[in-house]
């Protein structure tokens, strides 16, 4: 895409996430992280970053969520799941020293949302609660993910990583909308989709969509709405801003 936009906004930086794909391979044809930061290598290559503007950025790590929707899903269940998180967080640490040799001076790290609260999970107890065993399975993710990066800054001898808590940034935004709508009956629960399948034949689903958009949490099973990430990210500016800042 970069051919097709004028070369004074590539200074706001480049988003080389693709949809479906993930730390590993995952059952999207697009792009693993691996191959993304192949691409950044690329145009540091062609001199179309150059080491000062890396060295002057903030890389953005997001992924994880891909990777075990692939794994249950070959798997049928995340019974054993042990092995498999231990390989994903040491190939994401992995990533994180490529970028940090490349010479991005300030690399922010997401943990894993609570998968138990998506509503294709959370639809088992009729949008009320979250389901725990999914929720654990984030959390131990986690746990390892935050002592892999502590041990990657200490080998660097400095704190140039720093991880950005999904995970209980989703707790409390679903909490407060919960709270929020007990006050005010009318607002839309959070665990539940905002777009809802009324229509399972593959060629021609048909869909519902909830009455205002704008005040859901998901837009669909998996994904968070425009709403529902401006709530998250309210509960991760502090955290935002002091990786902005830090030296």
């Amino acid at each position: 895409m970069r051919h097709y936009v004028e070369n004074s906004k590539l200074e706001y930086g480049m988003n080389f996430a693709c949809g479906g794909t993930g730390i590993l391979n995952t059952f999207s044809n697009g792009p693993n992280i691996s191959t993304q930061i192949d691409s950044l290598q690329k145009l540091v290559q062609q001199n179309v970053f150059t080491k000062h503007d890396l060295n002057s950025s903030l890389a953005l790590f997001n992924a994880g969520g891909n990777d075990y929707a692939t794994y249950t899903r070959r798997n049928g269940t995340l019974r054993d799941v042990a092995a498999f998180t231990s390989s994903l967080v040491n190939q994401l640490s992995s990533d994180v020293k490529r970028i940090e040799k490349l010479g991005v001076s300030k690399i922010a790290v997401a943990l894993l949302m609570p998968m138990g609260c998506l509503p294709e999970l959370s639809v088992m107890t009729s949008y009320q609660t979250c389901i725990s065993a999914p929720n654990i399975v984030s959390k131990n993710h986690n746990q390892m993910l935050v002592q892999s990066l502590a041990k990657l800054n200490h080998e660097l001898g400095k704190s140039i990583i720093t991880s950005l808590d999904l995970y209980a940034s989703f707790l409390s935004t679903l909490d407060s909308m919960q709270k929020r709508r007990k006050e005010h009956v009318r607002m839309m629960n959070p665990l539940e989709p905002c777009v809802k399948i009324v229509d399972e034949e593959e060629e021609a689903r048909k869909y519902i969509m909830c009455k205002k958009p704008e005040l859901s949490f998901f837009w669909d099973n998996v994904h968070p709405s425009q709403n529902g990430w401006h709530e998250v990210y309210q509960h991760l500016k502090s955290s935002l801003q002091l990786i902005v800042q830090q030296n």
